[in-house]
């Protein structure tokens, strides 16, 4: 089983011990959550190794100047079992400009999900 709990992320599996990975304060819980559940929904869940690789790839784009909370929203509103860079359609969505958002490092969540039971 996969899920978060503060900031820790436990990983189990049946063939090792529970891994707990400490995760970057810049990961906001919702978004990931959000992500995993939505790669579960879409049954392609991560295994704890691709798990791993998509911290790293989470860490990448933090360095490149991402959003990392709507790089996750962007691949669950999508429905995208990769993370990919905040395209310019997605900002529109959203009405926000790109160039602000980098600059204030603006988060957005959405507040009203009860479309998504």
């Amino acid at each position: 089983m996969v899920g978060v709990r503060g900031l820790l992320f436990k990983i189990h599996h049946p063939a090792y011990q529970e891994e707990i990975i400490m995760l970057p304060d810049y990961i906001d819980e919702d978004a990931l959550n959000g992500f995993l559940n939505m790669r579960k929904r879409i049954k392609k869940p991560l295994t704890d190794n691709a798990f791993k690789r998509a911290l790293a790839n989470l860490d990448r784009l933090k360095q490149r100047g991402e959003d990392i909370t709507l790089v996750l929203n962007q691949s669950e509103d999508r429905c995208w079992a990769g993370l990919f860079p905040v395209s310019e359609g997605y900002y529109e969505e959203l009405g926000i400009d790109r160039n602000q958002a980098k600059t204030n490092n603006k988060l957005v969540k959405l507040t009203d999900r009860s479309w998504a039971n």
